[in-house]
């Protein structure tokens, strides 16, 4: 078999004629008829034929993502509604194709500074046998890159976020431990939406960011008799929102997109310090002879690496051997 360079994956030649030619994943093998994608790029020109190849790659990429938040989604009960924006996203992407461009988002073409490449869409776009109407709004979508791309809700987010995206942070947590870690960040997730609601993740601003930081400041500081929330509390719960929309933007290749919950923690402060333990405590609880007497050997090894370390009991107690060095 020839080696097939990075450039031209998903490229094949027939009759002198590329065509896209690409395995659908086994991840969504179950929702298509079809083993793999084949499609005429209707050109002889390589280059010509990467361009349309990556169009299309996008599309591709776009919907088989969206079916996997969908699965999400839909095994956790959470109702789906992207289907419209993902339609509309990759009928602009086709359109570009069609055209002899690869989509391309407005922001990234002005912020490439292409201004060969702007200049050739709005040219494009401007030539049109239709004199009475210059352009359609579907062309413009697609040549000058403001087709709004599928945004998935917070709901679907999460889900994706413990089914996938957090597979690392998860791996080497005891059961205990992970039912915690997920108890939390549902805890999270729900005082989140009672604040802003289940938004498209993409629709959340600045302004859904401050308003959930003011709804953990009155608790910091409430008018009523009830119990002052700690700061530690609501930078949590604040961080594990960041956290979420940080990861997800990740996930799908957009690191560079502004986070609205940056620099919303509280200043964290303590009006008292833990007292150490005495040494007289010490030495009539811990040191004294028969203290452990009828525990078992673990537990008692486990008490000494807690004082000689200061780790949490759920650190030792979870240990594995392999851990250990």
């Amino acid at each position: 078999m020839p080696f097939i360079r990075e450039e031209d994956r998903f490229l094949q030649n027939r009759n002198g004629v590329w065509r896209y030619y690409r395995r659908v994943p086994e991840a969504v093998a179950k929702y298509e008829s079809r083993l793999f994608v084949r499609r005429s790029l209707k050109t002889k020109s390589l280059e010509t034929a990467r361009v349309r190849r990556d169009a299309f790659a996008q599309a591709d990429d776009d919907y088989w993502h969206s079916l996997l938040v969908a699965e999400a989604s839909e095994l956790s009960g959470m109702p789906v509604d992207t289907a419209i924006a993902k339609k509309r996203y990759d009928a602009a992407c086709a359109r570009a194709m069609l055209a002899g461009f690869a989509y391309r988002t407005m922001g990234d073409l002005t912020g490439s500074l292409d201004f060969d490449d702007i200049a050739a869409r709005l040219f494009r776009l401007k030539e049109t046998p239709r004199p009475e109407q210059p352009y359609r709004e579907e062309d413009a979508e697609a040549l000058l890159g403001t087709a709004k791309e599928p945004s998935p809700k917070v709901t679907e987010v999460f889900q994706l976020y413990v089914d996938e995206i957090s597979f690392d942070a998860q791996k080497q947590k005891s059961p205990e431990q992970l039912n915690l870690w997920l108890k939390t960040k549902q805890r999270s997730l729900r005082y989140f939406l009672d604040v802003v609601g289940d938004l498209n993740i993409g629709d959340i601003t600045r302004q859904h960011g401050l308003d959930y930081r003011r709804f953990w400041q009155e608790r910091l500081a409430p008018d009523d008799d009830q119990k002052p929330m700690s700061p530690k509390t609501a930078n949590r719960h604040i961080g594990d929102i960041r956290a979420l929309y940080n990861d997800y933007h990740r996930h799908i290749g957009k690191e560079d997109a502004l986070n609205p919950f940056r620099g919303l923690s509280f200043k964290e402060t303590s009006d008292h310090e833990t007292p150490a333990f005495s040494d007289k405590w010490v030495r009539e609880k811990i040191l004294a002879p028969g203290a452990f007497e009828g525990a078992k050997r673990d537990v008692f090894l486990i008490i000494m690496v807690l004082i000689e370390t200061g780790a949490r009991p759920g650190e030792i107690m979870n240990l594995h051997a392999g851990d250990i060095f």
